[in-house]
């Protein structure tokens, strides 16, 4: 067993499933007994080339994809928790029912603006008398850890500027606007109707801050998830 029946309450951890946050110390009276419970992301080396007589292999995702391509990371949670042993059977059964293959949010205690996202499973469940202890795992959750962004601008025909941040994946931003507008980001200018939209050519670029000029009487809100390594 690769449980060591020691946990702490000073880390928790919030799952979101089916629509519904819990916090695993508050509602479930579980704490994160290991501190390596986030894997590295993994990258897909499917693009390398090896070359008879070159030392490094060629990597064709720069051309392919415009960057490294990462396929996943593993989450590993410890938890232990203190209850009636008569009452681990259906506590563990309830987990199992709650998250077993299903997919889910965390929000960890230690970062708690971002959530990683990825299909759940219990593992190595033990109990000793009162103390219980397993293992909540991701094994193939997203490679990018994500956060929520929302900017709601109101703006005239004068223009307004605003500033977008981005982590390291680059996303295309779904913009809500109530009237007529023209967005100006770089050398590229969109015009955009009343309405719900997503242009190519308003990509929020890797590890970069992007400044917008928006003009119209109108109210626009820019929606996107970042995502982090």
């Amino acid at each position: 067993m690769r449980r060591n029946g020691l946990f702490m309450k000073t880390n928790t951890v919030d799952i979101e499933v089916d629509g519904t946050r819990y916090n695993s110390l508050s509602d479930f009276g579980l704490a994160i007994g290991n501190t390596d419970y986030i894997g590295s992301p993994v990258q897909d080396d499917s693009n390398l080339i090896f070359v008879p007589g070159n030392p490094r292999p060629l990597d064709t995702s720069d051309s392919v994809f415009g960057g490294t391509v990462f396929k996943y990371r593993k989450i590993d949670i410890e938890f232990g928790g203190m209850r009636n042993p008569a009452e681990w059977d259906s506590f563990i059964s309830n987990i199992r029912n709650k998250f077993e293959g299903k997919e889910v949010k965390l929000y960890f205690l230690t970062d708690p603006e971002w959530y990683y996202v990825g299909k759940a499973k219990i593992e190595d469940f033990s109990r000793k008398r009162p103390i219980g202890e397993f293992g909540f795992v991701i094994p193939y959750a997203d490679a990018y850890k994500h956060r929520e962004r929302k900017i709601r601008v109101v703006t005239t025909a004068a223009g307004t500027n605003i500033v977008l941040d981005n982590s390291r994946q680059e996303v295309i931003p779904k913009i809500t606007t109530t009237g007529s507008i023209t967005i100006t980001a770089g050398t590229n200018t969109i015009t955009m109707s009343a309405g719900t939209w997503e242009n190519t050519a308003l990509i929020l670029p890797s590890c970069r801050n992007t400044e917008w000029i928006i003009r119209g009487n109108a109210t626009v809100t820019i929606e996107y998830t970042e995502g982090s390594l």
